[in-house]
């Protein structure tokens, strides 16, 4: 089993995020984060504890698992990639 982390950007820097593991009613996280990076260590930094690895989506685009040492480890590459993958994915619906 692996949580879901759901990323949104309210604002062209401003990103919250909720997660939802199985079936559960997502929790979203109070506070906003002035960038995805920072996001992502503090959602790491709540699951690491508990799960190895955790599924992303970021404005509704599913970006695939990544590992939580990544998000901690590495926040600012792994959302560099994430914004990669949905710039790519945006382009191909709008193709």
């Amino acid at each position: 089993m692996q949580p879901h982390l759901e990323i949104r950007r309210i604002r062209p820097t401003m990103y919250v995020y909720s997660i939802r593991i199985a079936n559960a009613e997502p929790r979203l996280h109070e506070g906003a984060f002035r960038t995805m990076a920072q996001c992502l260590l503090d959602a790491g930094r709540s699951l690491g504890h508990y799960f190895p690895m955790v599924r992303i989506s970021v404005d509704g685009h599913f970006l695939g698992s990544y590992a939580i040492d990544h998000l901690v480890s590495g926040a600012g590459i792994t959302a560099n990639e994430l914004l990669g993958k949905v710039q790519a994915q945006q382009v191909r619906r709008a193709a």
